[in-house]
């Protein structure tokens, strides 16, 4: 509606496909690159300065935009907004409970083993992998048992599914640590742990 920069008509062109780039899934309008995330047709670019890259995605349709800037030339801007909006997408394909109630749950642990977070989206708890290019490949969901205690579903069966994970909770009410399988504890205090010893073994946890 508004054409004081660019007729509707132009914008309509710029969002249609008018050629695909041979090689890749990316499909080209005027001036706007067409890609697929998980069913959900995206416009958008990538944009570059020396020690910088950058990626907008957006669906007119859901009016859902992401943009990643990065201040390094080869950072993943395209790999993170994807992975954006992916989390977008299983959070509106996840139905349950308000997710104030499941946040005591949440947040980012760690071990020696590596990292995991534990989300809240669209009532549903889920398992994710923060360090891969799409975190939301075949999830682990979280099913509440009781106040200490999840379910496992779903995921890779590397994760164990059906198996119990369990949290411990300090004195304020916030995660002490959670077992699944292995003890992982909240970040902070591996991050914290770590900066102070000069030597980290599995046989010397980081509490």
């Amino acid at each position: 509606g508004d054409q004081r920069l660019l007729t509707d008509a132009s914008k309509r062109q710029m969002q249609r496909t008018e050629w695909k780039v041979d090689g890749t899934p990316t499909e080209y309008g005027l001036g706007l690159a067409v890609v697929d995330i998980g069913g959900r047709r995206l416009l958008g670019h990538s944009g570059g300065y020396p020690g910088h890259i950058t990626r907008t995605f957006f669906d007119p349709i859901d009016l859902l935009a992401v943009s990643v800037l990065t201040n390094a030339m080869d950072a993943q801007a395209e790999v993170l907004a994807a992975a954006l909006v992916r989390i977008v997408n299983l959070a509106t394909e996840s139905s349950g409970l308000p997710d104030a109630e499941l946040g005591r749950f949440t947040g980012r642990f760690a071990n020696l083993g590596g990292v995991q977070d534990v989300v809240a989206l669209g009532g549903q708890l889920y398992l994710l992998d923060p360090t891969v290019d799409d975190p939301t490949d075949a999830p682990v969901r979280l099913t509440v048992v009781d106040d200490r205690s999840l379910r496992m579903s779903g995921g890779s069966a590397y994760r164990a599914p059906g198996e119990t994970a369990h949290y411990t909770f300090a004195d304020d009410g916030s995660v002490a640590s959670i077992r699944t399988g292995t003890t992982a504890y909240p970040i902070e205090r591996v991050a914290e742990a770590a900066q102070v010893r000069r030597r980290i073994s599995l046989g010397s946890p980081l509490v």
